[in-house]
């Protein structure tokens, strides 16, 4: 009995010494991501990735506005947000890469016809907004290109998504009532039927990035792995992070 007990003791204390080895080495373990509008494509990727060289550890994902990311990464609510600007100073973040702005324009308008446009030949529009509650970012870049073209816009301000969606869109722009600029992987969403088509903006500034965000002081093997998934699957090559040598600290010292 003693003998069957010691050997049932020594199988746990071993799954117990490898599970704590898994998890200084962020191998295991949950991580809360936030996900942007029209990202889902995006993390997905980035997602498929993680799981392929880190299987046993659990993904859970919430869609949140990217104004609204920042609280929620304060608050512990998420671990990881994929979002557009702005960033809360207070947090961490790393652009990986860049989006495109692009002209949403009903199929009757006579912009519809283009190959891109100009800000200055959006003049004669009226220009719909997203609410600084969810898409300050946005609607601070739009408006700062419409400064630099040397005129403000005609602004029929929206309440409620930073882009149009649960088929809004379609209405206003059936009726040709205003336009929308927005990142073009929105843009390739919501111009995807018969009523909306989708402009390049050709501005210099015409751009707006997209960020992985984390909070400061960050420990968690599991959390700072999966940042360097995100940067490894869409951003650019870069010198070895910070929270990577994070990792090979903790690793080294286990």
């Amino acid at each position: 009995m003693f003998l069957e007990e010691a050997k049932a003791l020594i199988h746990h204390t071993a799954t117990v010494s490898y599970r704590l080895r898994m998890a200084k080495r962020g191998e295991t373990g949950t991580v809360k991501v936030g996900v942007g509008l029209y990202l889902g494509d995006k993390v997905g990727s980035v997602a498929a990735e993680h799981a392929r060289v880190h299987p046993e550890v659990d993904l859970q994902c919430q869609a949140i506005f990217s104004t609204q990311q920042n609280q929620a990464l304060r608050e512990g609510k998420i671990d990881v947000g994929f979002l557009r600007p702005p960033i809360d100073p207070g947090l961490c973040s790393d652009m990986l890469y860049e989006e495109r702005l692009v002209v949403l324009v009903s199929r009757s308008n006579l912009l519809a016809k283009r190959k891109s446009v100009r800000v200055k030949d959006l003049a004669c529009e009226t220009l719909f907004l997203p609410d600084r509650s969810v898409g300050s970012g946005l609607r601070d870049k739009v408006l700062d290109l419409y400064a630099k073209a040397g005129f403000s816009p005609r602004i029929n301000p929206m309440s409620a998504d930073p882009a149009p969606s649960n088929e809004v869109h379609k209405v206003l722009l059936a009726v040709n009532k205003g336009i929308f600029i927005l990142a073009d992987e929105i843009g390739a969403r919501a111009d995807s039927s018969h009523v909306a088509v989708a402009i390049p903006l050709e501005e210099p500034d015409a751009r707006i990035g997209l960020y992985v965000a984390w909070r400061k002081g960050e420990s968690s093997p599991s959390v700072l792995n999966r940042l360097d998934t995100a940067r490894r699957v869409l951003g650019t090559k870069l010198p070895m992070s910070t929270s990577r040598i994070a990792t090979t600290r903790i690793a080294a010292s286990a």
